[in-house]
């Protein structure tokens, strides 16, 4: 009997424990398309992050694994709640050419900050290479908007 009740209050600590940590393991939201990027920011009155990268590049990884999900400081909140991500392989579609086309070559991963409601639709904020998680956070919040 008290064996069973210690396994009882040990899969309930268990699933507690799985459901409190899940809660915060969301995964961040990225489009894939420069339409639905375009469509969610609009609509949500949000500017876009676009994010151009590729699969085998290490930098990449470390700026989608490392720094955009970030807790201190909160990267990864900041880009939840006041952008649109928008993810770009740069060797599977050419969406994002506009936003690199004075570069003569491109370091990845290239990121940008795009206004959707700018008339002519080019990058606010464009950086390549690694972003170290204070930096980027900095540089992000100049980008949100007053009053939110």
């Amino acid at each position: 009997m008290i064996k069973t009740k210690t396994a009882l209050v040990i899969t309930i600590l268990i699933i507690l424990f799985l459901k409190i940590t899940s809660s915060y393991a969301t995964e961040l939201k990225w489009e894939k398309t420069v339409q639905s990027a375009f469509y969610r920011a609009m609509s949500e009155k949000k500017k876009i992050l676009l994010f151009v990268g590729r699969d085998d590049c290490g930098k990449c990884r470390y700026m989608l694994t490392q720094v955009f999900e970030s807790e201190k400081p909160p990267v990864k909140a900041l880009l939840e709640n006041n952008f649109i991500l928008w993810f770009s392989d740069a060797d599977k579609n050419t969406e994002w050419h506009r936003t690199a086309s004075d570069l003569s070559e491109i370091p990845l991963p290239l990121i940008c900050i795009i206004d959707p409601d700018s008339n002519d639709r080019v990058y606010e904020d464009r950086t390549t290479g690694i972003q170290h998680s204070p930096d980027f956070y900095s540089r992000l919040l100049k980008y949100i908007k007053k009053g939110k």
